[in-house]
C-alpha cells in the first residue's frame, strides 16, 4: 500500500568462528518512494502487496528527503508527472542519489510512452517497466528486490564518496555494474544486460585510456566477496556460489588473477572498507581527470528494444548515443 510520510518542515506530502552456508542477503522488506499518477497507483499497490512498502511524494524536490527518511532503495515515478520539469532538474535528483534505483513506471506502451523513453534516456534513467501486462508486475518486484539487497546498497553507499571525482554518467555506469556484478561474470554478459555492444563499450574505455571495463567488473565482484566475508562467518564455497562462480577453485583463481592472493588470504586481509579503498586508489584516483567527463553509456535516446530484459526478469535500460561510432 502506498502511504504518505509524516510531514516535516520543508517536506511536502508525502561472532562465531564456525563456517556456515546461509543466505547472504537481508530479509528486511524494502521501501520505495513513489511519485505516481492515478493511472498506475492501484496497479502498483497490487504489485507491491507483501513485496515492498511505498511512500508517496508529489514533486521531484521531495524525493531526496523522502528517500532519507524512509531509507528507500528505489524511486518509482510516472513520466507524465515530470514532462513539464527540466531535464536538468531530474538529472540533479539522480546525481544526488547514486545508490538509489530510479524506475519509470508506465500504464501503457502508446506514442507518449515512446517519447518519454527518449527524454528519460537523455536524463540518465536506466530502468523502465510497463504495467500493462501482468509480467510487468513481476519485473517491477524483481527490480525492487535487487535494489533492496542490503549488501548492494552498502557497497553503493561506500562508493558515494567518489561522486565529486567522476561524471554523472560514469557514476550511473558504476552503479549499474554494482547491481549486476553478483550474477554477471563477464563483460560480454554485462554489456548484453545493459543493452550496449561489448565491443563498443571496450572501445570507449580504450579510446579514453582507461583500464578495460572487465577490470572494473572484476574488482566490483571482489567488493561483494569482501562484504560477504565480513558480514557473516561464511565459507569460501558459499561466497563462490553466491557470486555465481562455477566452483570455489574458479573463485580462487579469480582472486589470484586480480590481487595475487589466495581466497584464504583475501578473506583475512580484505574488509569491505579495504576493498573499496583499493578499488578507488587503483581505478578512480589515477584517472580522475578523464572520469570527470567520461560517458561510458552514451547519453541519448533509449532504444525501444532495450526496454525489457526478460532473461534477468528485470528491465535495464541503456541510453545509446544515436551517432556513436562503434
Amino acid at each position: 500500500m502506498i502511504t504518505q510520510l509524516k510531514q516535516r518542515p520543508g517536506l511536502g506530502h508525502i561472532g562465531s568462528r564456525h563456517l556456515v552456508t546461509v543466505p547472504l542477503v537481508s530479509a528486511r522488506r524494502p521501501s520505495v518512494v513513489a511519485m505516481l499518477d492515478a493511472a498506475v497507483v492501484q496497479i502498483v499497490n497490487l504489485a507491491a502487496s507483501d513485496e515492498f512498502d511505498a511512500i508517496a511524494v508529489q514533486t521531484l524536490d521531495e524525493i531526496p528527503e523522502a528517500v532519507s527518511q524512509s531509507r528507500a532503495s528505489a524511486v518509482l515515478f510516472s513520466p507524465s508527472l515530470i514532462r513539464d520539469q527540466s531535464r536538468a532538474a531530474l538529472g540533479r535528483v539522480l546525481a544526488r542519489l547514486p545508490s538509489v534505483t530510479f524506475i519509470a513506471v508506465f500504464a501503457d506502451d502508446g506514442a507518449s510512452a515512446h517519447a518519454d523513453l527518449l527524454y528519460l534516456g537523455a536524463c540518465g534513467v536506466r530502468w523502465t517497466v510497463s504495467l500493462k501486462q501482468r509480467e510487468g508486475w513481476n519485473q517491477l518486484r524483481s527490480l525492487v528486490r535487487e535494489a533492496g539487497d542490503e549488501v548492494t546498497r552498502t557497497i553503493l553507499r561506500s562508493l558515494e564518496g567518489i561522486s565529486s571525482s567522476v561524471s554523472v554518467e560514469a557514476r550511473l555506469f558504476l552503479a549499474a555494474m554494482v547491481r549486476l556484478a553478483p550474477s554477471t561474470g563477464t563483460i560480454r554478459a554485462f554489456s548484453r544486460a545493459i543493452g550496449i555492444n561489448a565491443s563498443t563499450l571496450v572501445s570507449r574505455f580504450f579510446r579514453a585510456r582507461l583500464p578495460p571495463p572487465k577490470t572494473y567488473l572484476a574488482m566490483t565482484r571482489l567488493l561483494f566477496a569482501a562484504a560477504y566475508f565480513e558480514s557473516k562467518p561464511v565459507s569460501i564455497a558459499s561466497v563462490a556460489d553466491c557470486l555465481s562462480y562455477s566452483s570455489p577453485q574458479s573463485f580462487g583463481r579469480h582472486i589470484g588473477g586480480v590481487l595475487g592472493l589466495t581466497a584464504g588470504e583475501f578473506r583475512q586481509e580484505f574488509t569491505l572498507s579495504t576493498a573499496v579503498s583499493h578499488f578507488v586508489e587503483r581505478l578512480i584516483v589515477p584517472y580522475e581527470k578523464t572520469l570527470a567527463t567520461f560517458d561510458p553509456l552514451g547519453s541519448g535516446p533509449i532504444e525501444p528494444a532495450h526496454r525489457y530484459r526478460p532473461t534477468r526478469d528485470i528491465v535495464l535500460v541503456a541510453a545509446e548515443r544515436r551517432n556513436t561510432n562503434a
